[in-house]
Protein backbone atom coordinates (compact mmCIF):
# COMPACT_ATOMS: atom_id res chain seq x y z
CA UNK A 1 0.00 0.00 0.00
CA UNK A 2 1.07 3.59 -0.53
CA UNK A 3 -0.09 7.10 0.02
CA UNK A 4 -1.84 8.68 -2.92
CA UNK A 5 0.97 10.23 -4.88
CA UNK A 6 -1.16 13.26 -5.47
CA UNK A 7 1.14 14.48 -8.17
CA UNK A 8 4.23 13.23 -6.32
CA UNK A 9 4.41 16.41 -4.30
CA UNK A 10 2.11 14.91 -1.71
CA UNK A 11 3.99 11.65 -1.47
CA UNK A 12 4.86 12.57 2.08
CA UNK A 13 1.22 13.08 3.09
CA UNK A 14 0.66 9.79 4.86
CA UNK A 15 -2.68 9.69 6.64
CA UNK A 16 -5.49 7.26 7.19
CA UNK A 17 -9.13 8.19 7.51
CA UNK A 18 -10.57 8.23 10.98
CA UNK A 19 -13.96 7.15 12.25
CA UNK A 20 -16.30 4.31 11.38
CA UNK A 21 -16.20 2.21 9.28
CA UNK A 22 -12.56 1.18 9.20
CA UNK A 23 -10.68 3.33 6.68
CA UNK A 24 -8.02 2.38 4.20
CA UNK A 25 -4.69 2.57 6.02
CA UNK A 26 -1.82 4.41 4.42
CA UNK A 27 1.95 4.24 4.81
CA UNK A 28 4.71 6.67 3.93
CA UNK A 29 6.36 5.51 0.69
CA UNK A 30 10.12 5.19 0.58
CA UNK A 31 10.83 7.31 -2.57
CA UNK A 32 10.08 10.73 -1.10
CA UNK A 33 12.00 13.97 -1.17
CA UNK A 34 10.71 15.32 2.13
CA UNK A 35 9.86 12.55 4.57
CA UNK A 36 6.97 13.27 6.89
CA UNK A 37 6.82 10.43 9.35
CA UNK A 38 3.52 11.23 11.00
CA UNK A 39 0.43 9.14 10.79
CA UNK A 40 -0.81 11.47 13.54
CA UNK A 41 -1.97 15.02 12.84
CA UNK A 42 0.64 17.66 12.25
CA UNK A 43 0.09 21.20 13.51
CA UNK A 44 -2.37 22.99 11.28
CA UNK A 45 -0.46 25.31 8.95
CA UNK A 46 -1.41 28.95 9.17
CA UNK A 47 -4.05 29.92 6.63
CA UNK A 48 -3.34 31.98 3.54
CA UNK A 49 -3.47 35.75 3.89
CA UNK A 50 -6.94 36.17 2.39
CA UNK A 51 -9.40 33.39 3.08
CA UNK A 52 -12.11 32.71 0.53
CA UNK A 53 -15.69 33.63 1.39
CA UNK A 54 -18.41 30.97 1.28
CA UNK A 55 -19.64 32.51 -1.97
CA UNK A 56 -16.16 32.34 -3.52
CA UNK A 57 -15.77 28.70 -2.48
CA UNK A 58 -19.17 27.81 -3.96
CA UNK A 59 -18.22 29.54 -7.22
CA UNK A 60 -15.00 27.50 -7.48
CA UNK A 61 -16.71 24.14 -6.91
CA UNK A 62 -18.42 22.17 -9.68
CA UNK A 63 -22.19 22.32 -9.96
CA UNK A 64 -23.85 20.19 -7.31
CA UNK A 65 -20.79 19.90 -5.07
CA UNK A 66 -22.60 21.59 -2.18
CA UNK A 67 -25.61 19.25 -2.09
CA UNK A 68 -25.91 16.75 0.75
CA UNK A 69 -26.32 13.64 -1.39
CA UNK A 70 -24.11 10.99 -3.00
CA UNK A 71 -23.42 13.02 -6.15
CA UNK A 72 -22.67 16.17 -4.19
CA UNK A 73 -20.29 14.20 -1.98
CA UNK A 74 -18.59 12.68 -5.03
CA UNK A 75 -18.22 16.07 -6.76
CA UNK A 76 -16.77 17.52 -3.55
CA UNK A 77 -14.38 14.61 -2.93
CA UNK A 78 -13.19 14.61 -6.55
CA UNK A 79 -12.51 18.34 -6.38
CA UNK A 80 -10.59 17.95 -3.13
CA UNK A 81 -8.32 15.30 -4.63
CA UNK A 82 -7.60 17.25 -7.83
CA UNK A 83 -7.15 20.49 -5.86
CA UNK A 84 -4.43 18.79 -3.77
CA UNK A 85 -2.32 18.87 -6.95
CA UNK A 86 -3.49 22.25 -8.24
CA UNK A 87 -2.46 24.05 -5.07
CA UNK A 88 1.06 22.64 -5.38
CA UNK A 89 1.30 23.85 -8.98
CA UNK A 90 -0.14 27.36 -8.56
CA UNK A 91 0.73 27.97 -4.90
CA UNK A 92 -2.82 29.06 -4.03
CA UNK A 93 -3.92 26.96 -1.06
CA UNK A 94 -7.07 28.93 -0.21
CA UNK A 95 -9.64 26.57 -1.78
CA UNK A 96 -7.98 23.49 -0.28
CA UNK A 97 -7.93 25.23 3.13
CA UNK A 98 -11.62 26.10 2.81
CA UNK A 99 -12.52 22.47 2.09
CA UNK A 100 -10.45 21.05 4.96
CA UNK A 101 -11.05 20.59 8.67
CA UNK A 102 -8.45 20.97 11.41
CA UNK A 103 -8.65 17.24 12.14
CA UNK A 104 -7.69 16.22 8.59
CA UNK A 105 -4.15 14.83 8.76
CA UNK A 106 -3.91 14.43 4.99
CA UNK A 107 -4.95 18.06 4.56
CA UNK A 108 -2.45 19.39 7.10
CA UNK A 109 0.38 17.40 5.51
CA UNK A 110 -0.64 18.40 1.97
CA UNK A 111 -0.81 22.09 2.90
CA UNK A 112 2.53 21.92 4.71
CA UNK A 113 4.16 20.26 1.72
CA UNK A 114 2.72 22.74 -0.78
CA UNK A 115 4.01 25.63 1.31
CA UNK A 116 7.45 24.11 1.84
CA UNK A 117 7.82 23.44 -1.89
CA UNK A 118 6.88 27.04 -2.64
CA UNK A 119 9.23 28.37 0.06
CA UNK A 120 12.11 26.35 -1.43
CA UNK A 121 11.35 27.79 -4.90
CA UNK A 122 10.74 24.27 -6.19
CA UNK A 123 7.93 23.36 -8.56
CA UNK A 124 5.87 20.42 -9.72
CA UNK A 125 5.86 19.24 -13.32
CA UNK A 126 3.23 16.75 -14.47
CA UNK A 127 1.29 14.66 -12.01
CA UNK A 128 -2.16 15.41 -13.37
CA UNK A 129 -4.85 13.53 -11.48
CA UNK A 130 -7.79 11.96 -13.26
CA UNK A 131 -10.84 10.52 -11.55
CA UNK A 132 -11.25 7.05 -13.03
CA UNK A 133 -14.46 5.96 -11.30
CA UNK A 134 -17.81 7.01 -12.74
CA UNK A 135 -19.61 6.06 -9.54
CA UNK A 136 -18.10 5.99 -6.03
CA UNK A 137 -18.55 3.23 -3.50
CA UNK A 138 -19.77 4.04 -0.01
CA UNK A 139 -22.08 6.73 1.24
CA UNK A 140 -23.63 7.90 4.49
CA UNK A 141 -22.29 6.00 7.50
CA UNK A 142 -24.16 5.22 10.77
CA UNK A 143 -22.22 7.97 12.58
CA UNK A 144 -23.50 10.64 10.17
CA UNK A 145 -20.21 10.97 8.27
CA UNK A 146 -19.87 10.09 4.61
CA UNK A 147 -17.13 7.82 3.28
CA UNK A 148 -16.61 7.49 -0.44
CA UNK A 149 -14.09 5.32 -2.25
CA UNK A 150 -13.11 5.80 -5.88
CA UNK A 151 -10.22 5.21 -8.25
CA UNK A 152 -7.78 7.82 -9.50
CA UNK A 153 -4.78 7.85 -11.82
CA UNK A 154 -1.75 10.08 -11.26
CA UNK A 155 0.43 10.85 -14.28
CA UNK A 156 4.24 10.83 -14.13
CA UNK A 157 5.59 13.77 -12.18
CA UNK A 158 8.79 15.45 -11.13
CA UNK A 159 9.74 17.97 -8.48
CA UNK A 160 12.01 20.57 -10.07
CA UNK A 161 14.59 22.71 -8.30
CA UNK A 162 15.14 26.42 -8.99
CA UNK A 163 17.15 25.64 -12.12
CA UNK A 164 14.44 23.34 -13.50
CA UNK A 165 16.38 20.14 -12.82
CA UNK A 166 14.34 17.24 -11.43
CA UNK A 167 15.10 16.32 -7.83
CA UNK A 168 12.37 13.67 -7.45
CA UNK A 169 10.64 11.69 -10.17
CA UNK A 170 7.55 9.55 -9.69
CA UNK A 171 6.09 7.08 -12.18
CA UNK A 172 2.45 6.85 -13.26
CA UNK A 173 0.32 5.22 -10.57
CA UNK A 174 -3.25 4.24 -9.84
CA UNK A 175 -4.92 4.43 -6.43
CA UNK A 176 -8.14 3.71 -4.62
CA UNK A 177 -8.83 6.71 -2.38
CA UNK A 178 -11.19 6.89 0.57
CA UNK A 179 -12.49 10.31 1.55
CA UNK A 180 -14.21 10.75 4.91
CA UNK A 181 -16.34 13.89 5.03
CA UNK A 182 -19.28 15.61 6.63
CA UNK A 183 -21.95 18.01 5.45
CA UNK A 184 -22.55 20.85 7.90
CA UNK A 185 -25.92 21.79 6.46
CA UNK A 186 -24.40 24.22 3.96
CA UNK A 187 -21.27 22.61 2.56
CA UNK A 188 -18.98 19.59 2.66
CA UNK A 189 -15.84 19.45 4.81
CA UNK A 190 -13.22 16.70 4.60
CA UNK A 191 -12.31 14.82 7.76
CA UNK A 192 -9.48 12.80 6.19
CA UNK A 193 -8.23 10.94 3.14
CA UNK A 194 -6.59 7.55 2.83
CA UNK A 195 -5.45 5.47 -0.11
CA UNK A 196 -4.00 2.26 -1.35
CA UNK A 197 -2.10 1.76 -4.55
CA UNK A 198 -4.02 -0.18 -7.16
Amino acid sequence: MAVVLVAAALAASAAGCSGDPDPIVTETPTPTAVPITTPSPTPTPSPSATELTDEEVAALLPSGAMTADLWGAFAFASTLITESRSMVVDGDTRLFEALSTETCTFCANALSYARSLNAANESLSGGQISIESQTPQGGLQPDGLWQLEFDIAVEEAAILDQSGAPTVEVLFSEHRVAVLMEHDGNAWLVRDVGSEEG
